[in-house]
């Protein structure tokens, strides 16, 4: 129960083995990230299972169309697990592209062509489902690989078909363009591309997560607190422990939104989840107000006080 917080603890990794992420697969499987391998907990149950046999240090998983699972480590690569199987077998496509093998891979997802996206924290990179690597986006790279960051958590792809990237240096908007293989590609070189950061309103510039509402909002996780950020005039607004947040420091890898539009967001101190539609706030009716001027006082120096001079202001709109 998301409002009252009273709900059974369903547990199947067991005691003392280090939890990093969850996600789900096919069929709507729970999928935990562990110390020791990946689990997988399937809907209606309470007891699941470990798919692969190696104690492979699972930060992050995928699983993709045909079933296979892709797993991100902490620098030790890729590993994948074929659909039934039970092995994981490092991932060797790295093409040119080895700095893959040796990064702390936070974040994994396929897109609609068939692409998968990694996030790591030297680089975003592309994964051909046949052909391996085949792009790494960083600072370090010329061309249409240049991207302002280098440490990478997580992305959202919107539906206007913008890049939105969490960055250990700030939030990424960059456009995209359609490649040979019907994928979306980023396109920093354009004048619509941004970095959002405190320098812009942001209260910090370490982005964990970015999730994309109905209304046209972002929603970040941060080492300080959870944004909104409205996409179409670039305003923010944090939210801290006060507004009903469990902590106001989250967690790489600790995010999620459900099927229904519900984000969840780890933090130091459990999670925080909500449906951004119900968030409600007075101001938000006032934005496109006028400001009204009720009153004005001006401090005087030679006289030593301050003076109503609201008349004089009325009359000529001047300060």
């Amino acid at each position: 129960d998301l409002r009252s917080g009273q709900s059974r603890r369903m547990s199947f990794v067991p005691t003392g083995w280090g939890h990093f992420s969850l996600a789900f697969g096919k069929n709507g499987a729970l999928l935990s990230c562990a110390s020791t391998g990946l689990y997988r907990l399937p809907p209606g149950t309470e007891k699941g299972d470990r798919i692969i046999t190696e104690n492979v240090k699972a930060w992050t998983v995928c699983e993709d169309d045909s079933g296979r699972f892709w797993i991100g480590t902490d620098r030790n690569g890729l590993y994948s697990c074929a659909a039934g199987e039970h092995t994981a077998l490092p991932f060797t496509q790295y093409n040119a592209f080895k700095t893959l093998a040796g990064a702390f891979i936070v974040y994994i997802t396929q897109d609609k062509s068939g692409s998968l996206w990694v996030c790591a924290d030297n680089g975003f990179y592309r994964i051909h489902p046949q052909k391996g690597v085949v792009a790494r986006y960083w600072s370090g790279g010329t061309g249409e690989f240049y991207l302002p960051a280098d440490h990478f958590n997580h992305f959202q792809l919107d539906t206007a078909g913008i890049f939105w990237i969490a960055t250990n240096t700030g939030l990424l908007r960059v456009p995209s363009k359609i490649g040979p293989d019907g994928d979306r590609r980023p396109a920093w070189n354009t004048p619509a591309g941004k970095v959002y950061t405190r320098a812009t309103g942001l209260s910090n510039d370490v982005i964990y997560a970015v999730y994309e509402d109905g209304q046209d909002n972002l929603w970040l996780s941060t080492d300080y607190g959870i944004i909104r950020l409205e996409k179409k005039t670039g305003r923010s607004r944090s939210y801290q422990v006060a507004d009903g947040i469990t902590h106001s420091e989250f967690n790489r890898a600790a995010h999620f939104q459900d099927s229904n539009g519900v984000i969840y967001f780890g933090s130091l101190n459990g999670i925080t989840a909500f449906q951004p539609a119900d968030i409600y706030e007075s101001q938000d009716l006032l934005s496109d107000k006028a400001l009204q001027i009720t009153a004005f006082q001006q401090f005087d120096g030679a006289a030593n006080k301050l003076i109503d001079r609201t008349g004089g202001l009325l009359r000529s709109r001047e300060i």
